[in-house]
């Protein structure tokens, strides 16, 4: 009889803090947009920026965050702002969306223009090039080709 009390009590202030019982929070918890290669297609370096740019102008961040970057740049901004939402909540201020309309700017810019394509540390990679300003692609082991966020100038001469 004690635990049957302690579990209703428990659950009753589980609900009390939250303020939602379990049911409701899962059903309110966005969920990731799904690939979608029809609309913003992967398959060339050349149609991956195409995407890039599709997407920033529709403002559709969380499919930019969740499959346009790299999976590794992904999962790093997941982890530092606790969801897919986060990042896209962090994307929103005035200086980050400032920064992402620049970005897309030099993305049309670079578009239309060939990629340098090579490859570093066995992975493969097209880079785009504007106003001393590099976009790096890189091929990942599903075929789609994936901003990398870190790249953002092109390497000094000699450099590795």
């Amino acid at each position: 009889m004690r635990t049957a009390c302690a579990t209703v009590v428990l659950c009753v202030l589980s609900g009390a803090i939250s303020g939602v019982g379990a049911a409701e929070a899962i059903a309110e918890a966005p969920k990731p947009p799904q690939l979608d290669a029809a609309k913003y297609p992967q398959d060339t370096p050349q149609k991956a920026l195409e995407s890039l740019i599709k997407a920033l102008e529709a403002k559709d961040v969380s499919y930019w965050i969740a499959y346009l970057i790299t999976p590794a740049d992904t999962k790093r901004l997941v982890e530092k702002h606790g969801s897919l939402e986060g990042v896209v909540n962090a994307n929103a201020d005035e200086k980050r969306a400032a920064r992402l309309i620049t970005q897309l700017e030099l993305m049309r810019k670079m578009a239309g223009k060939p990629p340098e394509e090579g490859e570093e540390n066995g992975v493969k990679i097209a880079r785009f090039q504007a106003e001393q300003k590099v976009l790096q692609l890189e091929k990942q082991a599903d075929g789609r080709w994936c901003m990398n966020i870190r790249v953002s100038r092109r390497p000094a001469e000699g450099a590795k």
